[in-house]
């Protein structure tokens, strides 16, 4: 074989690796990008559990305080009431 041909021969060879080199790069980043997908998945799975858990640890005592407040307002608010004097009794004059 002259060297041309052997120089062409080596030159496609390199080439049809380059091309496969190039795939297989192709390949591992798609493959990267699944596998980041899935641990961002996970981990966003996760995240949404615990949020759920404080949620429900949470709430019923948020509530509870809530109400407490309310029953607040409304005790002062019927104090309140009860020392307001209807229009008709008030006597500015006197």
């Amino acid at each position: 074989m002259s060297q041309f041909a052997q120089l062409t021969a080596d030159r496609r060879q390199e080439m049809a690796f380059c091309r496969r080199a190039s795939f297989a790069h192709v390949a591992h980043a798609v493959e990267i990008v699944h596998l980041r997908r899935v641990v961002l998945g996970f981990f966003s799975q996760v995240k949404q559990g615990i949020v759920h858990l404080l949620e429900r640890i949470a709430d019923p005592r948020l509530q509870a305080l809530v109400d407490d407040v309310a029953n607040a307002i409304q005790k002062l608010a019927n104090l309140l009431a009860g020392r307001r004097r209807p229009l008709s009794e008030v006597d500015d004059f006197a």
